[in-house]
Parts: structure tokens; C-alpha cells; sequence
């Protein structure tokens, strides 16, 4: 594989690369578009015109016999506010950061032990660096979908048919980019083929519902090969010394002597790589590896691939040579690829793209927060969300009630009648008008109940001792007087409000707050004054 052809796809629709980890009621997607997508997508488009098939000399050479090295494409962004865009890769899994702080990290294949601290991975999947003293992070943006299953024959959910699912699917709007490695003329047939433009493609799962998969993929010219990470090594190099460090770019599928699959580095592969005549003898040192599930997706046949075990993108093995490595040239050796499904992007490697700063900064790439939406929500969904949320801090507010009610204990509540806590939840519930039912628990001359409940009211005391007494009296003033953005219902509104925008409905509009607050508020003192209810039963029958 001397020659590379460099492609770039462009998502337009929201696409599902499905993997094998999650639940059965999970789909989980990739990162990023695996080689064996963009393999099939290009595969059918060249058969599309009346003059090819299957039978084709070209199809079979290009698309059949592992001639072409289609290998994934992974995230394409800048790394920098004032740089141009790069390939990111999955994070090579030696890099380690301290868990109080994210804006630096550890590259544990350069020799030495972190100072004493705890750390942990890092946080995101994908990783730009060039062996300068600053690795930029990357996360692919993504979103769930929840879906509900149907009966086929009815159209709709049904007692037996009717279980809710989840998809992950990438956000449209990323950009990727990946490599096609080939002989030469290979990569120039495949150019002309393909006519070197511009293509409409349709890549995942799921493409006749939701999920339209379209992508816009660009070909570039066929050139010689260059490494996939951006770290410089001199081709001509004579010495390599006695210590390889080798990190997998991709998911490396083995197999062992038997045929069974195994989790173990083809070491006398890789031997023979990099000296055909004389292999070297490797013994591993260390290893940072990950183990994962790769399957797939027959679609014609309408069944799951193979599930293969097999290392993670980003491992990172460090092996010893009995000899100095002399007069290799390691670009060449990562012309090629270790394992199985090497068509695919499979067993993609490099060597010692690690360099020896064991210490590096850490910085993002670009923010994750969710894309807004472009186009203006569907009708009816304003309202819908209005209630989803509505009916989320409603449950809030029960919770709440309880825990008050929770503070006032037995000899507290023998001092009120339940014909009192009844008055009240009849008064909480006839209740449309907030200020009015303030003013029966601020003023006696108003209230409606009479001078003997108001003591009552102001003899239930909780249990939190002499230095901070509260009377259920307290507490009802309290809930009356509190804002609906309170620490009484503790709502996370500045998280919420941009969403809630997307919608066109704001809470803290004057007559939207005044609703809602009125239903909070009752709904909280209802649950306060019934659960007193049951404590006070509970407390009588022992």
C-alpha cells in the first residue's frame, strides 16, 4: 500500500453507526463512520450504472480481493480558533488525567509514574496531537431518540408490542475525514471511476425512517503515503533503537494458531514487518489496552454479524527488541495493517507517535453543547413540552412536601387535630389565588380559621431543636411567600430556559409564573398537610 487516496464526508442528516455495547433497548452509535460503511456505500454506487456488476474486472479488483484498504474516518475539525482543520484519533489509552483537574495529563507510555494523585481516562474519545507540549480533546456530538415499538399489523403499540427503545445518532453538520490506501494504479482507477467529485451517499442504519443517513463525501487525488498521526519521524532513519512503543489508530481483530479469536498482539507479525528476512524477537514490556465488541449488520440477509472480541482503538503496547533496529524505515512498516478485516480499516497502527513529554496540557477542541434547531418546532410540541416539564417539577414539589412533613415528629403532632389538618387540605385545595390564602396565615382578622387552629398551627414545631424552630405555621408562610425559581422547589431554571426557548415558552413570563407557581405551591402544601395526615394516624396506632 504505497499510494493513499484522502476523502472527507460531511453529514446532513442525523446518522446511527450501530456498535455492539449497550443494552438490547439501546442502540449505541460510533464516534465516528467505520471503513466498512464508506467500503459498502462505494461499492454500491459503482454498481449502480447498467454497464457494471458483480462480475466486473474492476469491481473485483477494487472492491473484492482486499486490494484497497478502506479505513474509518474520524472526526475533522480545527484544533485550534486560529489553525486549519486536522484528523482527530481515538485517544491512545496510556494518556491519563488527574480527576480535580481537566486542563492537564499524563502520558504513562513515556516511562514514569504520575505524582500521587487519582486519575482517570480522559473524558473524550478523540484526541489531536503533534508532539507538542498540548493535546486537543474531541467529542463527536451526538443525541438520543426515543422510540416506541409497533405491532406491525396494527400500525401502533399494543399490551404485547410496545417496549421503548433508544437510539444514539450523530448530529448532522460534523465533518470526518479518512484514508483509502491502494497501489497507485489501483487508487487512480478507483478516482476515475468515481469521477473525483463530489458524492451523495447514504451511510448507517435505520435510513427509511429518521434516520436519512445522507452524507456528502470528497475525493481527493490519489498521493503517496503519509502517516495518519502528525508527528514527525525521519524516514531514513537507520536506528530505531531497542524500544517500540506501538498504538493502534483502529479496533485490531486477531486470530490465534487454532482460528479462535483472541485478545493477544500479533507480536510475530509484527516481527515480520519490520524485518521479512530476519524478524526480530518482541517481549512485550507494558500494555495500556481496552478489550471491545465489534459486530455489525448484514443488511441483506437481515441478521447481526459476527461479534468479535477484539483490542480497542488507542491501545498502546511497549515492546523490547533483542536487537537495535537498524536500517528500517518505519512509514513504510504503517503502510500496512495487523489482524483481520484489514479491507475495513482494521489493525491500523504507528509507531512511537508518543513523544517523551510525559506531562502535557489539555485543551478542547470545540464546546458540546447541543446544536439548536434550525427550523421552528412541530405544532403541538410547545405544549407537550409545557406539560413534560410541568409535570417533572410537580413531582418536585410532592418530594418537597414530604421532606418537610418528614421534620415534624410525634410529640409535635399531638398537638393538632387531624379535623385541622383536613381544614387545611380543604383550603389548600379550593386555593386560586395565592396572595388571598397568604393573607389567612398572616393576618387573624382575615384568616379563615378560627384563634384556637392558629395556636395549634403555631405549636407544631419540628424536631430541628432550640436553635432553629419552625412552626407549621412557618412553613405555610414559607411555601406562600417563596419565588417559583426558589431553593423551595429547587428547580435548575438557567439550565433549562435555553431549551425551553426553542419552544416559545418561558416560565418566568409574568402570567406562565403565576400559573405555575399557583399548582406548585398547592401541590406542595397538599402533600405536606396529607403526610402529616398519615404520621399522625401512624403515631396514634403505636
Amino acid at each position: 500500500m504505497t499510494s493513499q487516496i484522502i476523502y472527507q464526508v460531511r453529514l446532513e442528516q442525523e446518522v446511527v453507526f450501530r456498535n455492539a455495547n449497550g443494552d438490547p433497548n439501546l442502540v449505541r452509535s460510533e464516534g465516528f463512520i467505520p471503513g466498512s460503511n464508506i467500503w459498502g456505500a462505494l461499492a454500491d454506487h459503482v454498481l449502480r450504472p447498467a454497464s457494471w456488476n458483480l462480475d466486473n474486472t474492476d469491481f473485483r479488483e477494487l472492491f473484492s480481493q482486499n486490494n484497497l484498504y478502506f479505513l474509518n474516518a474520524y472526526p475533522y475539525t480545527t484544533p485550534y480558533s486560529n489553525g486549519t482543520a486536522a484528523r482527530f484519533l481515538p485517544v491512545p489509552l496510556s494518556f491519563r488525567q488527574p480527576k480535580a483537574d481537566d486542563t492537564r495529563g499524563y502520558d504513562l507510555s513515556a516511562g514514569k509514574n504520575p505524582p500521587d494523585e487519582s486519575t482517570s481516562r480522559l473524558g473524550s474519545s478523540f484526541v489531536y496531537f503533534n508532539g507538542s507540549e498540548e493535546v486537543v480533546q474531541l467529542q463527536t456530538r451526538s443525541r438520543f431518540n426515543y422510540h416506541i415499538s409497533r405491532n406491525r399489523a396494527k400500525g401502533r403499540a399494543t399490551r404485547d408490542d410496545g417496549a421503548v427503545f433508544v437510539y444514539e445518532a450523530l448530529l448532522p453538520g460534523q465533518q470526518f475525514e479518512g484514508r483509502i490506501l491502494g497501489s497507485e494504479s489501483n487508487l487512480t482507477r478507483l478516482y476515475e471511476i468515481l469521477g473525483g467529485s463530489e458524492i451523495l451517499l447514504r451511510l448507517g442504519r435505520s435510513r427509511a425512517v429518521q434516520y436519512g443517513g445522507n452524507v456528502r463525501l470528497k475525493l481527493g487525488p490519489p498521493t503517496a503515503f503519509e502517516r495518519e498521526v502528525e508527528v514527525e519521524v525521519d524516514e531514513n532513519q537507520a536506528d530505531l533503537g531497542k524500544m517500540l512503543v506501538v498504538t493502534l489508530l483502529s479496533t485490531l481483530l486477531v486470530r490465534n494458531e487454532t482460528g479462535y479469536n483472541s485478545l493477544e498482539f500479533p507480536k510475530e507479525a509484527l516481527a515480520r514487518l519490520l524485518d521479512p528476512v530476519n524478524p526480530p524477537v518482541l517481549e512485550l514490556e507494558k500494555a495500556y489496552t481496552r478489550p471491545i465488541m465489534t459486530g455489525g449488520y448484514w443488511t441483506p440477509w437481515k441478521m447481526p454479524r459476527q461479534q468479535w472480541p477484539g483490542l480497542a482503538a488507542g491501545s498502546v503496547f511497549i515492546f523490547k527488541s533483542d536487537r537495535v533496529l537498524t536500517g528500517l524505515k518505519p512509514v513504510s512498516v504503517e503502510t500496512h495493517s495487523l489482524g483481520e478485516r484489514v479491507g475495513e480499516g482494521f489493525g491500523r497502527f504507528a509507531f512511537n507517535c508518543h513523544t517523551d513529554h510525559f506531562e502535557f496540557k489539555l485543551a478542547k477542541a470545540q464546546s458540546n453543547d447541543p446544536m439548536k434547531p434550525t427550523q421552528p418546532p412541530p405544532q403541538g410540541l410547545p405544549g407537550l413540552v409545557k406539560e413534560l416539564v410541568k409535570s417533572g417539577w410537580l413531582k418536585q414539589a410532592e418530594e418537597a412536601g414530604l421532606q418537610e412533613a418528614a421534620r415534624f415528629g410525634a410529640e409535635g403532632l399531638s398537638k393538632v387535630t387531624p379535623a385541622l389538618l383536613n381544614r387545611l387540605r380543604q383550603i389548600f385545595a379550593e386555593s386560586e389565588d395565592l396572595e388571598s390564602t397568604r393573607n389567612y396565615f398572616n393576618e387573624r382578622s382575615v384568616s379563615r380559621l378560627r384563634n384556637t387552629a392558629w395556636q395549634q398551627l403555631e405549636r407544631l414545631r419540628t424536631n430541628d431543636g432550640p436553635s432553629n424552630i419552625t412552626s407549621l405555621l412557618g412553613s405555610i408562610k414559607n411555601a406562600l411567600d417563596s419565588r417559583l425559581d426558589s431553593a423551595l422547589f429547587n428547580l435548575d431554571l438557567a439550565l433549562l430556559l435555553p431549551t425551553l426557548e426553542t419552544t416559545g415558552w418561558n416560565p418566568l413570563v409574568e402570567g406562565e409564573e403565576k400559573e405555575l407557581r399557583t399548582a406548585l405551591v398547592k401541590c406542595y402544601l397538599i402533600t405536606l398537610v396529607e403526610q402529616l395526615s398519615r404520621q399522625q394516624r401512624t403515631f396514634n396506632d403505636n
